[in-house]
Formats: structure tokens, C-alpha cells, sequence
């Protein structure tokens, strides 16, 4: 009698994905944790998708900022992304070349709770979701 082996693979399907801030809390705001705090990181210009990938490729990324430019009245910095990592964790040198503001002194840690209140940059907060399930 011949026997056969089946073999199961399981494998963990990606839901990575990034939360608009704007949409879910209906105003501007930069990203802060569960206690308020602003995160650290870098700044600079890069376009949206070079922004996305960028904190998509790093654990210690827990968001993006993100000015887009024409979608709202302040036109002057557009493709302007600010990547948020948990207190401690950014990068000790720029992610991008184009990123030349460092942001080291915020105390944010954990996922993306809140928005600030108001903001005259009209930056969206786009939130890295579903992480932990990997």
C-alpha cells in the first residue's frame, strides 16, 4: 500500500496598510500617540509613494505626515512627508537623501491614536495599521 504526505504550508498574509487621519477624524493634524506626544523623525520633500514605501519598509515607522499641496489653500510646500517613528527609534541618518530635518527631541511611542488639534501646515496623518498581525 503506497502512502503519501501532503505538506501545509501556512504563511501570514500581509494587511499592512495606512489609515487617513484626515478621513476618520475630519481635520489636519500631525500623528501622535495614545498620551498626545508628537514622535521622532525626519523630514524633507519626497513625493507620496516614496514617502509610503519608505515607513512601509521600517518596524520603527508608526506613520507618515504628509502636505499634499494642491488639495488644500496653502500651496508653498507640496511632496512634503515627515516620517514618525516611536521615541528613540528613527534612523540616526536621513531615510531619504531629500530629508534633511531631523526631529529627535518627541517622546511618541506606540501606534497612532491621535491628530493634533490644529495645524497650519494642513498635514495629513496617514497612521500604519495592522503591523502587529504579520
Amino acid at each position: 500500500m503506497a502512502r503519501s504526505l501532503v505538506f501545509f504550508f501556512v504563511t501570514s498574509v500581509q494587511s499592512l496598510f495606512f489609515e487617513n487621519m484626515f478621513e476618520t477624524r475630519g481635520h489636519y493634524g500631525t500623528c501622535k500617540d495614545v498620551n498626545g506626544n508628537e514622535y521622532d523623525g525626519w523630514s524633507g520633500s519626497a513625493d507620496f509613494k516614496t514617502c509610503e514605501v519608505q515607513c512601509e519598509g521600517s518596524r520603527d515607522c508608526v506613520g507618515f505626515d504628509y502636505h499634499h499641496g494642491d488639495d488644500g489653500p496653502i500651496k508653498k510646500v507640496a511632496g512634503w512627508c515627515e516620517l514618525r517613528y516611536t521615541d528613540g527609534a528613527a534612523p540616526a541618518s536621513s531615510p531619504i537623501s531629500t530629508m534633511k530635518h531631523s526631529h529627535f527631541n518627541h517622546h511618541g511611542s506606540g501606534e497612532v491614536v491621535h491628530i493634533s488639534s490644529r495645524d497650519d501646515f494642513e498635514r495629513i496623518c496617514y497612521a500604519k495599521r495592522g503591523q502587529d498581525e504579520l
